[in-house]
C-alpha cells in the first residue's frame, strides 16, 4: 500500500504553465546505530527518465541510472554501478544492463542483464535475467518469468523459473506459479501464488473486495508454508479500509488471524493525512498491545514542491522513553531532485565555452555539462577557497553531462575543475540552503 502511494505521488508528472518536472536524482539516507543524524547515503542519478513502470519489478524507466555510494571515512561519493536501458522502435524496454564500475581502471563491465518481450498491445509477456557464472566462465540465464493471458484479457498466469547449480549442473530449480483474476474494469479481485524450492513450498492467497464507488474496502491475505507436502505454518492478515468524502484513503485497520481458535484480532491501525492538493503528508501506524491499548509505532512524513512532486520522505518510530518520534538505527529517508523542462524552462546557469553548471546556487545536486573535445577519460574535482579538495570523480571520454552530489558540502563558494588530455577548465559555484 505504501509503495503504491509513493509511486503515484512521485511519478505523476504534472504540467505547470507548459513546464514539467522530471526526476534526475534520488538520495537515500541511512541512520547508523548510536547516531542521531543521517550518515550513510546512496545517490541514484537518472537520465532519459520517461515514466514509472512497476511491471517486472522495475521502478524507474530511465535510459541510464548511475549509483553512487558514500564513503564515510572520506565523506565522498564513489561511483559503484550503472543501469543502461535499450529500447525498441516502439519505445518499449528491450534490454537492461547492470554495469559494475572499477574505480582503479575507471571502466565499466557488464555484471548482468535482462531481456524483455511484450504483447502487440504493450502488456508484459516475458522477462529473462542473465548473470555471470564464475564456474562456467560464461553468462547464463538466472530467471525466466513468463505471463500467459486469458482470451478475456482480464486474467493471467505468471510462471517464474529460478536457475541454480544442482549437483554441479546449472539447471532449473525453484519456480513460482501465480494466478491473477480481474474484473472488466481492471480491478484485481484475487491473486494467488505458489513457490517451490526442493521439498519446501509456500502459498499466498490474496483476495480483494470493493465498495459501490470502486474503492477497495477489504483485502485478505493468507500465507502457508509446507515441507514434503505437510503444512508447517499458516498465517492470515486482513485490511479494512475507510475513505474520506474526497475518495482519499482515510484510515485502515489491520487484523491478524489465529488459526488455532479461528478468531481475528486487531493488530494495527493506520491513519493517512493529506494537504489541500490531495498529496499524502503523513502516514501514522499504531499497534494494539496486549493490554488492549493503541500505542504509537511508525510515522512517515512527506513534502512536495509546487509541481506536486515528492521531495522528501522521513521515516521515524515512537520512543516511549523520549515520548516523541525518533530516527531509529537502520531506517532510511529519501530526497528527490527534479529538473524543469518545457518551452519556458530556463535554469540558473554558470557557463563558459566548455563548462556549464546549474542550478547555481546549488544545494544537494549540481548538473555539470562539459564539451571536452577529446575521447580521453576526464577527472572532475571540487575544491574550496583554501585549495582543499572536497570531492573527485572520474568520467568517460567525450562530451559529459550529468549530476554530481554536493549535499555533503557546507554553504560557501567552491571551484569545480574538469581535466582531460592535459587541459583543465574551471568554474566557481556556490552552495546555499
Amino acid at each position: 500500500m505504501k509503495t503504491t502511494l509513493l509511486s503515484f505521488f512521485l511519478f505523476s508528472l504534472l504540467t505547470c504553465w507548459a513546464q514539467q518536472e522530471r526526476l534526475v536524482a534520488s538520495v537515500q539516507y541511512f541512520n547508523k546505530a548510536g547516531q542521531s543524524a543521517d550518515h550513510d547515503s546512496t545517490v541514484y542519478i537518472y537520465s532519459g527518465l520517461r515514466n514509472i513502470d512497476s511491471s517486472w519489478g522495475i521502478i524507474q524507466d530511465a535510459d541510464t541510472t548511475y549509483h553512487w555510494s558514500r564513503n564515510n571515512a572520506t565523506t565522498r561519493y564513489v561511483l559503484t554501478n550503472r543501469n543502461r536501458l535499450q529500447r525498441t522502435t516502439a519505445d518499449r524496454r528491450s534490454i537492461s544492463f547492470l554495469d559494475s564500475y572499477d574505480s582503479s581502471t575507471h571502466t565499466f563491465s557488464v555484471a548482468s542483464w535482462d531481456t524483455f518481450a511484450f504483447t502487440p498491445a504493450g502488456a508484459p509477456l516475458r522477462r529473462q535475467h542473465y548473470i555471470y557464472n564464475a564456474t562456467l566462465q560464461a553468462y547464463v540465464i538466472s530467471s525466466d518469468d513468463t505471463l500467459l493471458y486469458a482470451p478475456s484479457g482480464y486474467d493471467r498466469t505468471e510462471v517464474d523459473y529460478q536457475y541454480h547449480t544442482v549437483n554441479g549442473i546449472w539447471q532449473k530449480d525453484t519456480f513460482m506459479l501465480s494466478f491473477h483474476h480481474s474484473d472488466a474494469s481492471g480491478r484485481i479481485l484475487s491473486d494467488s501464488s505458489i513457490s517451490i524450492s526442493g521439498l519446501y513450498s509456500s502459498t499466498i492467497v490474496n483476495q480483494m473486495s470493493y465498495d459501490a464507488l470502486g474503492q477497495m474496502d477489504t483485502q485478505y491475505i493468507m500465507f502457508s508454508t509446507s515441507y514434503n507436502n505437510v503444512v508447517i505454518s499458516v498465517s492470515g492478515t486482513m485490511y479494512v479500509s475507510s475513505y474520506a468524502p474526497s475518495h482519499l484513503l482515510d484510515h485502515s485497520l489491520n487484523y491478524s488471524k489465529n488459526f488455532s481458535s479461528g478468531q481475528w484480532y486487531l493488530a494495527n491501525h493506520d491513519y493517512y493525512y493529506y494537504d489541500g492538493r490531495g498529496n499524502l503528508m503523513e502516514w501514522t501506524r499504531q499497534t494494539y498491545d496486549s493490554a488492549g491499548q493503541w500505542v504509537n509505532s511508525d510515522h512517515y512524513t512527506y513534502t512536495y514542491d509546487s509541481y506536486n512532486m515528492l521531495l522528501t520522505t522521513d521515516i521515524r518510530i515512537w520512543s516511549d522513553s523520549a515520548q516523541q518520534w525518533v530516527l531509529p538505527p537502520g531506517r532510511t529517508g529519501y530526497h528527490y531532485h527534479y529538473e524543469v523542462y518545457g518551452p519556458t524552462a530556463v535554469p540558473d546557469v554558470v557557463s563558459g565555452s566548455e563548462l556549464v553548471l546549474y542550478p547555481v546556487p546549488a544545494s544537494d545536486m549540481l548538473h555539470v555539462a562539459a564539451d571536452k573535445h577529446t575521447d580521453d577519460p576526464a577527472t572532475i574535482s571540487i575544491t574550496d577557497l583554501s585549495g582543499r579538495q572536497c570531492g573527485q570523480w572520474s568520467v568517460s571520454g567525450g562530451p559529459y553531462s550529468g549530476y554530481i552530489p554536493v549535499g555533503y558540502l557546507p554553504d560557501g563558494i567552491y571551484l569545480l575543475s574538469i581535466s582531460a588530455a592535459g587541459h583543465t577548465t574551471q568554474r566557481s559555484f556556490t552552495i546555499v540552503r
